[in-house]
């Protein structure tokens, strides 16, 4: 589901700038954005998604592999 207006929706949100976790959400964890747009301060991608179980656990995931070096995607 694409939103063209996500601040109608009244769910808590969660922003992601980043292209490496945007990937890990979207090809590894198979978790849809619901909008996304550019940032007018530094001119990068802000990807929206739904804050979820799924994406909590996911997240928490994310970044234990980050603590301990395991990265998916090198960093950029």
């Amino acid at each position: 589901m694409f939103v063209s207006n996500p601040e109608s929706i009244k769910k808590e949100k969660f922003y992601c700038k980043s292209k490496n976790l945007k990937r890990f959400l979207c090809e590894i964890k198979n978790i849809k954005y619901i909008s996304r747009y550019i940032d007018k301060k530094d001119k990068k991608i802000v990807w929206i998604f739904l804050k979820t179980k799924e994406l909590s656990n996911a997240l928490a995931e994310w970044k234990k592999n980050k603590e301990t070096g395991n990265l998916i995607f090198p960093k950029e």
